[in-house]
């Protein structure tokens, strides 16, 4: 029987992200029109002009592409981190995601930079591994 006592908080931290990763990428499919708005209003208003002007000039005109892609990136990346498998990869498609957000409305940072250091540490801990696809694949090549 599994002794959830003994599985190590960085294990739990990757499938908080995994799960808000999911949560969020669904939202933007739930609600792309709201998602291209708020883009829309995050290029007026983020304070860094250089990406407002990223915003406007490539993000805006490809909107539509723009939330589908995030969204499968965040979904995708949440499925990864909850299976353990690609953990690292995992981590590297949220981590451009929370800058996204902390650039574009820097209000949001009270949830991105959190979310960003959880990710990092989630990368470089070797702890998150545990009771992860990666463990097993990676204990079956090694016994080979």
């Amino acid at each position: 029987m599994l002794d959830f006592k003994k599985i190590p908080w960085p294990v739990y931290l990757r499938l908080i992200l995994g799960i808000a990763g999911i949560g969020g990428g669904l939202h933007n499919l739930i609600d792309p029109i709201g998602f291209i708005e708020r883009m829309k209003g995050f290029a007026v208003t983020t304070p860094f002009i250089w990406y407002g002007d990223l915003l406007n000039n490539i993000f805006v005109p490809n909107a539509t592409l723009v939330v589908y892609s995030l969204a499968a990136i965040t979904i995708f990346g949440g499925i990864l981190l909850i299976f353990g498998l690609f953990i690292n990869l995992g981590c590297l498609l949220g981590i451009p995601v929370c800058l996204h957000f902390i650039f574009s409305a820097p209000l949001q940072a009270i949830i991105n930079v959190p979310l960003m250091i959880a990710l990092l540490i989630v990368l470089f801990s070797k702890r998150s591994r545990r009771y992860s696809l990666d463990e097993k694949i990676f204990k079956k090549f090694q016994k080979s």
